[in-house]
């Protein structure tokens, strides 16, 4: 995926070039690793043995509106899924975190229910949880252990029978290293800008198609048709490429500046949707 950079500054725009580099982030796709890897999406999570393997509550779910009015659902504790298992030491060896946001050592684990949204009683229906403290949807764990504790965990209970029988598909990684940018720019760039990008490219630019990574990916910009955008201060730590039903891609995303403290507490699902 090439730059616009290069193009604009052949066609004499160097200033629109400069102005339109405050758009770009550091994205490091996930690329199939050739041989087994710690990096992966998918199977069985490597865990040490003080974290425990996530779950979400079981739960009761009675509509409150609708033809299914007065209508309860049972879902018992469940699973969750392992989207990614980051091996933090070797994506610094790789030298692919240009931007040097993430933390040099360790693993970190991004886990998921299969639900969107969380938990919790609305207009629509009646939620009663088992384990109150066990409602959120998803889950990051960052660990800065020792490597050799690590031993595969099977999860302790099925995954969630709403959605799943069995594991997502396990896929190692590795990783590359490219330029970032979102779908369209906002609203503040210069009208110098805009007509050097319809110059030189003959029209409105497809940020979207040409400039943004699709696929699995740490950091960079959210990719697809409603996936939102990013906040000065915001980090999309994963995208998730997955791809059931109308649910295209999910964001996990946090703020630069817990980021910048390893503090992984406040991670935000995001989600596009057909």
């Amino acid at each position: 995926m090439e730059s616009p950079y290069k193009e604009l500054i052949e066609a004499g725009f160097s200033d629109e070039a400069e102005e339109l580099r405050k758009y770009a982030r550091g994205c490091i796709p996930m690329m199939p690793a050739k041989t087994p890897a710690l990096t992966k999406t998918g199977g069985i999570p490597d865990l040490p043995p003080e974290i425990a393997y996530p779950t979400l509550t079981g739960y009761s779910l009675t509509w409150k509106q609708g033809q299914t009015k007065g209508e309860t659902e049972q879902y018992e504790q469940s699973a969750m899924q392992l989207v990614l298992q980051l091996d933090l030491d070797a994506l610094a060896a790789s030298g692919c975190d240009s931007g040097g946001l993430l933390p040099k050592h360790g693993m970190l684990w991004i886990f998921w229910s299969g639900e969107i949204m969380e938990l919790k009683s609305d207009a629509w229906y009646d939620v009663k949880a088992q384990q109150p403290d066990q409602t959120a949807t998803h889950r990051v764990i960052y660990w800065d252990g020792d490597h050799s504790t690590l031993r595969p965990t099977p999860p302790p209970c099925p995954y969630y029978s709403k959605y799943y029988t069995e594991a997502l598909e396990e896929v190692f990684y590795d990783f590359d290293s490219v330029t970032d940018f979102p779908g369209t720019l906002d609203s503040n760039y210069s009208r110098s800008l805009y007509n050097a990008l319809e110059e030189t490219f003959g029209g409105t630019v497809d940020f979207q198609s040409d400039y943004c990574e699709p696929g699995d990916k740490l950091l960079g910009h959210p990719y697809g048709s409603n996936g939102s955008a990013l906040c000065d201060d915001e980090v999309m730590l994963y995208q998730f490429a997955y791809d059931e039903g109308c649910l295209c891609n999910l964001f996990f995303k946090m703020k630069q500046s817990d980021l910048l403290r390893q503090d992984f507490s406040h991670i935000e699902l995001d989600f596009d949707m057909d």
